[in-house]
């Protein structure tokens, strides 16, 4: 109960000295799971978002007596080492003689309402090109992800979670979220409302929506590999053209295609649970995505498929004609 006192303090504290409702949530549990056992019973752990766009770790002591100085620094640099982001100690209450330590050691702090001392913010604004954020060519994958789930998913729409509860819905980290919804801004593709809590706003209709974002997208398949087993107890999805038939009129091909999420396939890679992979042929070609194909085919087809508007973008350089006018039909039925 102590955090969430603190936790209110500090967003009341930073939205009047930064001007911006700042982006403040738990850190999520996947993050949760690398943090060493001493420190989470030493500490809670934030994800915090303000300062032109700096993100950091947030910690608040359990106990009413804080941690030596050389201690709280040699957990917060593990702490930076976990999580590759600055980290920041918040207090309601530090005694003079110890925040004159903290100074002297250059260790980050924020006492909400009192004091903050953050040394290395110009640095990192500097060093990071924190200060504005660059248009890239493409949307990063998990904002594609965003933008094709919002599309096809429509009974679901995005705009009711907040992004905490977004990254814990489409299973990314919250600085993984914080990043995808920050590149779907910067191309205009989605809005960001709410002070404590922040919601998307899209403000466009599916086709609309479809076409702004079509020429930003990339094929979500990472690359190609071939295998001759399929591997026990895996849900692999029918893909590339052993999909069409699914959405098409197009026949299967004779070479058999499977996509898998990037970790899935890392995973069975290192357990050695894939015969004879190469680059070259095989029974089945293994299509590794650099998204988790489930989500987004959920409620969309009866078999294990891809969904269909990730098989339109992965045949992006097609040529073939027969294949144009198949893609044609998914786009007339899950677009317009």
């Amino acid at each position: 109960m102590k955090d969430i006192i603190i936790y209110k303090q500090l967003y009341e504290y930073l939205h009047e000295m930064v001007g911006v409702c700042p982006s403040l949530w738990e850190i999520d549990q996947t993050e949760q799971k690398i943090v060493p056992f001493y420190l989470k019973e030493t500490y809670w752990f934030y994800f915090g978002d303000f300062f032109f766009g700096n993100e950091f770790t947030l910690i608040i002591p359990k106990h009413e007596t804080l941690p030596k100085v050389s201690q709280l620094k040699k957990n917060m640099e593990t702490i930076e080492d976990l999580f590759h982001r600055k980290t920041v100690l918040v207090y309601n209450t530090i005694p003079s003689y110890i925040r004159n330590r903290l100074i002297q050691k250059q260790i980050n702090f924020i006492v909400p309402g009192r004091q903050m001392f953050m040394p290395n913010i110009r640095v990192d604004i500097k060093e990071k090109k924190y200060v504005r954020e660059e248009k890239t060519d493409t949307l990063i994958p998990s904002a594609q992800f965003i933008i094709l789930y919002q599309i096809l998913q429509r009974n679901d729409t995005l705009e009711k979670y907040s992004l905490k509860d977004l990254a814990e819905k489409l299973g990314y980290s919250a600085m993984a979220v914080t990043k995808a919804v920050k590149n779907l801004v910067i191309h205009e593709l989605c809005e960001i409302e709410g002070n404590r809590e922040k919601y998307l706003r899209f403000n466009k209709d599916i086709s609309e929506l479809w076409y702004k974002a079509l020429p930003l997208m990339t094929s979500p398949v990472l690359k190609q590999v071939y295998i001759e087993n399929y591997p026990e107890n895996e849900l692999l999805f029918d893909s590339n053209t052993s999909a069409l038939p699914e959405y098409t009129d197009m026949n299967p091909s004779k070479q058999q295609f499977f996509a898998i999420g990037k970790n899935q396939y890392y995973k069975l890679e290192k357990e050695n649970k894939l015969k004879r992979l190469n680059q070259f042929e095989g029974k089945y070609c293994l299509e590794i995505w650099k998204y988790d194909p489930n989500l987004l085919m959920q409620n969309i087809a009866k078999e294990a498929v891809v969904d269909p508007l990730s098989l339109y973008i992965s045949f992006t350089d097609n040529q073939d004609e027969r294949t144009e006018m198949a893609l044609e039909q998914i786009i007339k039925k899950y677009i317009w």
